[in-house]
């Protein structure tokens, strides 16, 4: 098995058993709202419409609701979840590649943060809050670091996650003052985040990390051996 295959394989292990987790926890999600409903007790949803939230434009520039970086010939979309633990492992595996390939010239990296895991954070819509930090950390250009703290920091899927002070609380530590903090605590972006889940849902998305490849999609199990064929087709031009 080569180096991109392995890679590929612990990325996909991963999914399987976030998506087994997932199951069980539906189960029992299942079996207690039946229960409510038969003892005629009125409970607070577990999945929160936040359809109505104002769809603020981030001052930072985006595209398709996502945040590049580089300007290289290969493009690589990823769209993610900071609940999503399998996104962790996408960014832990093949993070370092992608920034090299960033610094060398060779990738546009364009970055979509997501909220679809909003049901497993117990109501908090933590997806939805930490997608829209993430957008206040890119307004201060902040956005690569920032997101690099809340994989660090991930809560476990359904857990509450972070409070948005404590979200506040990350910016801060990389000298994020209280533009920041307010945006956070406001949830400023909270609307165009919900905007970015649906637009992509309506591309294709259903699941995270989803990844496009030069604007094809391409599956995890696929991603590292079509991204090397991409580089290899595209050389360092400091290699020319």
């Amino acid at each position: 098995m080569g180096k991109a295959q392995r890679k590929a394989s612990a990325v996909v292990k991963a999914q399987r058993e976030a998506e087994a987790r997932r199951k069980r926890v539906t189960i029992v999600v299942s079996v207690v709202a039946a229960l409510v409903v038969i003892g005629g007790i009125i409970t607070w949803g577990i999945v929160k419409n936040n359809s109505s939230a104002e769809v603020v434009q981030p001052k930072a520039q985006t595209e398709n609701y996502g945040f590049a970086r580089g300007t290289g010939p290969i493009k690589v979309d990823v769209y993610l979840d900071f609940m999503c633990p399998v996104c962790n492992k996408f960014e832990e595996t093949y993070g370092p590649q992608l920034d090299q390939g960033v610094k060398e010239g060779r990738i546009t990296l364009v970055t979509h943060p997501v909220a679809i895991l909003n049901r497993m954070s117990q109501g908090t819509d933590y997806s939805t809050r930490s997608g829209a930090a993430s957008v206040c950390a890119a307004d201060d250009a902040k956005f690569p670091e920032y997101a690099a703290a809340l994989f660090k920091q991930q809560p476990a899927e359904n857990t509450a996650g972070m409070t948005n002070e404590q979200l506040a609380g990350i910016g801060r530590t990389m000298g994020l003052g209280d533009t920041f903090s307010t945006c956070v605590t406001d949830q400023t972006y909270a609307g165009w985040i919900d905007k970015a889940t649906e637009v992509a849902s309506e591309d294709g998305l259903s699941g995270t990390p989803w990844t496009k490849i030069n604007g094809k999609v391409v599956e995890l199990k696929d991603f590292g051996t079509t991204l090397d064929a991409a580089l290899a087709a595209n050389p360092s031009p400091s290699a020319t």
